[in-house]
């Protein structure tokens, strides 16, 4: 829950963001934590993957807090915790927590990704590793993001398996999983199931998706893209 709104640190004609105090769910200890105010809803692209365009594109950064006494990890650690205080301790959450080789956000965000993997959450694992990957295309650590889209393919799998949805649909979860691929240069496995999906009937937007990623694919494309993209290529 937030406490308080402390102070609003900038605004604009579409954002305010304040800085807000709210108390940790585990250990009750308190911090403070930016939070944005949108005006009015943005919409626009997205990139293959599902990051979002404009401003929400950079509002990754406030989807995950930490907790600055306990380490805690969670989009919003005054929400009750629902994992066990044990794996927040445990070695493998500190070693997490201590790996100074990737950029702070991603930290938090694996930290995360831990914890929903206890529960057997792994679609929630799924998309906090895919944001930690973000963060790490943001700060310019390519092999870190490639870990991390390693990590977040096999957690979506999981979640597949499990039948845990972490899309609007089948397809689409399936299209996040042939971008990823195709980010992480497993082509092969990619274009498969591009080619498996283009054997079934879908939407025209998702045939163009479909599509386009086997364009990048044919050329061993591993950049990130969006789909206004699409329109440069004539598809």
């Amino acid at each position: 829950m937030i406490t308080k709104l402390t102070k609003r640190i900038k605004t604009s004609s579409m954002t305010t963001l304040y800085l807000t105090n709210k108390n940790c769910s585990v250990c009750g200890e308190s911090n403070r934590f930016p939070l944005v105010d949108l005006s009015q809803k943005l919409t626009g692209i997205r990139d293959l993957d599902g990051r979002p365009s404009h401003i929400q594109r950079s509002l990754v950064y406030m989807w995950i807090q930490r907790c600055e006494s306990c380490n805690y990890c969670a989009p919003d650690i005054s929400a009750e915790c629902k994992v066990d205080p044990s794996y927040i301790n445990s070695p493998e959450y500190k070693g997490i927590i201590d790996d100074v080789s990737f950029p702070l956000t991603a930290v938090a965000f694996r930290a995360h990704s831990f914890l929903m993997t206890s529960m057997g959450s792994f679609a929630d694992s799924g998309w906090a590793l895919l944001c930690a990957a973000w963060v790490c295309d943001d700060n310019g650590a390519p092999a870190n993001a490639i870990v991390c889209r390693k990590e977040a393919l096999t957690h979506f799998r999981y979640a597949q398996e499990k039948n845990q949805e972490f899309s609007q649909s089948h397809v689409e979860e399936n299209l996040i999983l042939i971008d990823i691929m195709r980010r992480i240069g497993d082509f092969d496995a990619a274009m498969e199931l591009c080619d498996q999906e283009l054997q079934t009937d879908h939407p025209d937007t998702i045939w163009l998706l479909l599509d386009y990623e086997k364009v990048l694919i044919g050329k061993n494309d591993t950049a990130c893209h969006n789909e206004s993209d699409m329109e440069e290529m004539g598809l």
